[in-house]
């Protein structure tokens, strides 16, 4: 029951299966001004401030009061990183020139552009992701509100 738009910049946005959206304008999508106008949280005030937390892998967790996903980030820049999948399905997600995803222990090798994406699938070995001038974004769905 927050508004919220799009100005500038990049910006990525997970909603939960259950999560519902309203629109009310700049799109062809359907719009529902009279339920939006009648739903939205008119409170004032400053937005809560995020503190992202330092993973270890190089990665930021981003906390969120979800338990379906979790929402990390690897910040813009050049270099190689490893990672090892987890128990649960992760999508990887590169904003920026490129970059790399590689299986270390298997065969493949994917490169992303701008806006590029790939599927992790669970306790699928450890992955190098290798990016030039490129932020990842790592959404983990989790199983049964368990964590990382």
């Amino acid at each position: 029951n927050i508004p919220h738009a799009y100005l500038e910049g990049d910006l990525i946005e997970c909603m939960a299966c259950s999560d519902n959206v309203v629109r009310a304008g700049l799109t062809p999508k359907f719009k529902d001004v009279e339920t939006l106008l009648e739903m939205l949280d008119y409170s004032v005030g400053m937005p809560a401030l995020i503190e992202p937390q330092e993973l270890g892998d190089g990665f930021f967790l981003i906390p969120a009061d979800v338990r379906e996903f979790q929402i990390s980030l690897l910040p813009c820049g050049s270099g190689v990183t490893t990672i090892e999948s987890g128990k649960d399905v992760a999508i990887l997600l590169c904003l920026g020139a490129q970059a790399t995803i590689r299986m270390i222990d298997g065969l493949g090798e994917i490169d992303l552009i701008d806006g590029g994406a790939v599927l992790l699938p669970p306790r699928s070995g450890r992955y190098e992701i290798k990016r030039t001038n490129a932020s990842i974004y790592r959404v983990v769905a989790e199983e049964h509100g368990s964590h990382l």
